[in-house]
């Protein structure tokens, strides 16, 4: 297994970067500690098992946090590549960002994040993004950052707040884990939620509360922001026509892609290029 982590960015507060991880066979593991507090964004879909959780699926859908010393195992799901842009977070200003939430957390200074992830706006996954093409630099670079935990954190509690407790067995994590893995593996096809259930092997209803309950989104859902967050990357990543992108994400026609695209960012796929490359950090006006 060969590894690379690359710092784009360091600030006053923050330091940013990208991880990326190629394995040797299918499945292998990878053991890791983490040595700050981190929030990770991916940008490949993996499983990860932190100490003390059972596996779960990571997606670009969602962020995932980690405290500093957490052990945790990895392994890519969709290919042998692993790619994750993180921000490592000083626990002073990773208290603050937590204490209107939490006021306990003061007295937890050593495992200040409660939860393993947690939903990631467009806005803020686009401003992420772009730290892998030209980084800012400076007060601007703080400010992002500053501005994507603190996003970040808000929306992990928001989710928590609102969420129903759990009414049903100790496997809903699994069947969920494995519908995302099912949607992961199978991105350009439009299989149905019956159809999904019944491979993971669960009934329609039963797996559609407990997705919704779990990811914050119904599994169609899941596989259209999935899609479109793997074509924001495919985008910046590749100069030519979009036709290919749309078609190997499981769009027949280029329009609906465009459609769907410009509905979710609010900008055409073609713009949101122009300004990964750019260097514009808030193109939904954030």
């Amino acid at each position: 297994m060969h590894s690379q982590t690359t710092v784009l960015v360091r600030t006053n507060h923050f330091e940013a970067g990208v991880f990326r991880c190629r394995s040797r066979t299918p499945g292998e593991l990878r053991h890791a500690v983490a040595q700050s507090n981190l929030i990770a964004i991916p940008r490949s879909v993996s499983a990860i098992a932190q100490a003390g959780r059972g596996e779960k699926i990571t997606t670009p859908v969602r962020a995932v946090f980690y405290n500093r010393g957490c052990r945790y195992t990895a392994r890519s799901v969709c290919s042998l590549r692993e790619t994750t842009l993180f921000i490592r977070v000083p626990t002073a200003v990773l208290a603050d960002a937590i204490r209107p939430h939490d006021p306990r957390v003061d007295a937890r200074r050593d495992q200040p994040l409660t939860f393993f992830d947690g939903p990631m706006s467009d806005a803020t996954y686009l401003a992420l993004t772009r730290l892998a093409g030209a980084p800012p630099r400076g007060g601007e670079a703080d400010d992002v950052l500053r501005g994507a935990v603190a996003d970040l954190i808000d929306a992990a509690y928001r989710e928590r707040a609102t969420r129903s407790p759990a009414r049903h067995g100790v496997n809903d994590d699994d069947y969920v884990r494995w519908a995302q893995e099912l949607i992961s593996l199978s991105i350009g096809e439009s299989i149905r939620l019956d159809e999904i259930a019944r491979r993971v092997g669960v009934s329609a209803s039963h797996l559609c509360q407990a997705f919704k309950r779990r990811v914050g989104m119904t599994t169609q859902e899941f596989r259209a922001c999935l899609r479109l967050r793997s074509a924001v990357d495919e985008i910046a990543a590749v100069q030519g026509p979009l036709a290919p992108i749309a078609a190997g994400l499981g769009y027949l026609d280029p329009a609906q892609f465009a459609a769907e695209f410009r509905s979710r960012f609010g900008l055409a796929p073609e713009h949101v290029r122009s300004i990964l490359r750019a260097g514009i950090l808030h193109p939904a006006g954030r």
